[in-house]
């Protein structure tokens, strides 16, 4: 007869357990799936936001009301203004700019567009321009030919994107005010839940993540802020028309990769109308400063902190936005950032492994970036021997005066008890 071992209640309730946690934790995601990019978003938020949070703390004070519903609002209304800000600069301006045009437009109907100067010197385009732009006929026949069926569908498409971001970014803010408020105690379990499923590496994860995100933020944000400053007071130089609107697109579409040289191209191409010799200043000396921040300025502030190789950085970066959208540009980096920590983990010397399993939960992990020679690793095992010398020596003293507080307690006692005899 076949033998069935009979699980016993405390394994049948494990078992019973583990099968629960991975039913709702399958029920929870599926449940939160429309609002992961939202908590994604609000987490990043969060992260970057969290070293002025803490700092602005010291400056409100201790209630009931003020840090834990007042300070965490104005963090989000800031947040939200800041966020909400350039985008309203840009439709005011863009308004304001198709205001204008509508007369010109008219113009351009009825008595047509004049070649520029500049065409005149290709004749194909410029043949062109003349049967197609330069009388109202021509003019006409050119907008009849036009399909507008795919304009149509991207501005609906436009229309249910903007829709889209408006309620994600809603949800995000509430998530940010939620994880600002109980900020601390969420930091807290963090660290116990990593601690207690990854050992005591798992903070260092963590620490990796956060620092790959702070990294991300300074590196295309500010770097981007940056070019868009360097290169707008180039736009003023050069008079072109509406230079602080072209130096705003300049600067945003310069935090992704690859994306500001094509809309720095179209600057100069709107600046070509005006001045073909200011166009080409403004474009060698734009892509000079795009190429400087970043081939150095800005793989160094990325990969600074986590010690992260260019490579990662660009592949993160890359890989993200065609995984996650713009959510990418700042999950990208951070994991890759687990990935080269984890190699590095994975790929360090047996004296740094050992290391790592001998830390206890209590006690600082030991980096997986860090990087030793044999000598430092020779210094570090004579210094580890001379702390434990050092500490036995002191064990021993400290053994040495108990004893000899013990043998005066010992002789007061006896002296005592020999006074009391003679007397």
């Amino acid at each position: 007869m076949p033998s069935f071992n009979v699980l016993s209640n405390k394994e049948l309730q494990k078992y019973a357990r583990f099968f629960l946690a991975i039913c709702i934790i399958t029920a929870s995601t599926l449940l939160l799936l429309p609002f992961l990019p939202a908590l994604g978003w609000a987490v990043i938020i969060s992260i970057c936001s969290w070293p002025l949070y803490y700092r602005a703390e010291g400056f409100f004070p201790k209630s009931k009301h003020w840090r834990p519903l007042i300070l965490p609002t104005l963090a989000v209304t800031l947040i939200s203004l800041l966020a909400i800000g350039p985008i309203c600069y840009f439709t005011y301006e863009a308004s304001v700019q198709a205001i204008d045009a509508i007369p010109s437009l008219m113009s351009m109907i009825h008595k047509g567009l004049p070649l520029p100067k500049w065409f005149e010197k290709f004749p194909f385009i410029a043949n062109w321009w003349d049967k197609n732009l330069a009388n109202p006929e021509g003019i006409k026949h050119l907008a009849q030919s036009i399909d507008v069926t795919p304009a149509a569908n991207l501005t609906k498409n436009l229309s249910l994107a903007v829709m889209d971001i408006t309620v994600q970014f809603t949800f995000a803010l509430t998530a940010v005010f939620c994880i600002l408020k109980y900020s601390d105690v969420l930091i807290q379990q963090v660290n116990r839940v990593s601690i207690r499923f990854f050992g005591a590496q798992g903070e260092a994860l963590a620490q990796q993540i956060v620092a790959s995100v702070y990294g991300t933020l300074t590196g295309l944000v500010l770097v981007g802020i940056g070019e868009g400053l360097l290169i707008g007071v180039i736009y003023i130089i050069a008079q072109a028309p509406q230079a602080l609107l072209m130096g705003l697109l300049t600067g945003i579409s310069s935090m992704i990769p690859f994306v500001g040289t094509f809309v720095l191209l179209l600057c100069c191409l709107v600046i070509a109308f005006k001045s073909i010799a200011w166009a080409i200043a403004c474009f060698i000396i734009g892509y000079l400063i795009q190429s400087i921040a970043d081939q150095f300025i800005r793989p160094a502030m990325i990969g600074g902190r986590t010690n992260l190789p260019f490579l990662w950085v660009l592949f993160g970066i890359l890989g993200g936005i065609e995984l996650m959208g713009l959510l990418g540009l700042f999950l990208g980096p951070a994991i890759m950032a687990c990935m080269t920590s984890l190699w590095r983990a994975w790929a360090a010397p047996p004296e740094i492994q050992n290391l790592r399993e001998n830390t206890s939960p209590d006690e600082p992990p030991v980096p997986s970036s860090i990087k030793l020679s044999p000598r430092q690793l020779r210094e570090m095992e004579n210094l580890a021997k001379r702390e434990r010398e050092e500490a036995y020596a002191k064990a021993e003293q400290k053994d040495k005066e108990t004893m000899l507080k013990l043998e005066k307690k010992f002789h007061l006692h006896a002296h005592k008890n020999d006074d009391i005899e003679e007397k």
